[in-house]
């Protein structure tokens, strides 16, 4: 195992140690029954604790607005927290171990990257909060609210 770095931003005073987490591995399918909720995506992650109601709702047909939004708002957070840490595993840990061979300073680095690791974390427990509401609009959008104020935003 590589040794864990961090640094220091100049620009922010945000302090980062190299994420270890990892992006899951599901892919896209789409629904393509005929009705009009053909484009929501069917896929979900396989730790997705909403996937039986989000089957159930997409197999019937008859989608509320509400339905709709819930599952159109988890698809997108998830998809957000995966390029997020694409972001991360592909380039930021790349430029960190590889620094030297590119000439690249760690203050460059986390100039380029700010706070990306703290945006990763705080989205990927909103994704996990959202996906436990099992689409349930209130409860989003309660846990939309809770995790705001939480973390002061």
């Amino acid at each position: 195992e590589t040794a864990r770095l961090s640094f220091v931003s100049s620009s922010t005073g945000y302090s980062s140690a190299r994420s270890s987490l990892r992006s899951s591995d599901g892919g896209d399918e789409t629904n393509n029954n005929g009705n009009r909720d053909s484009a929501i995506s069917t896929s979900y992650s396989l730790s997705s604790q909403s996937s039986v109601r989000r089957s159930d709702l997409l197999l019937k047909g008859i989608l509320t607005q509400l339905d709709r939004i819930a599952i159109e708002l988890l698809d997108t957070e998830r998809t957000y927290v995966d390029d997020l840490n694409a972001i991360i595993k592909g380039y930021m840990d790349y430029l960190v171990e590889e620094r030297e061979k590119l000439k690249v300073t760690l203050d460059a680095i986390s100039s380029l990257f700010g706070c990306i690791e703290k945006i990763f974390a705080f989205n990927k427990q909103l994704y996990n909060q959202l996906d436990a509401a099992n689409l349930d609009c209130v409860k989003v959008c309660l846990w939309d609210a809770y995790l705001l104020r939480d973390n002061n935003m």
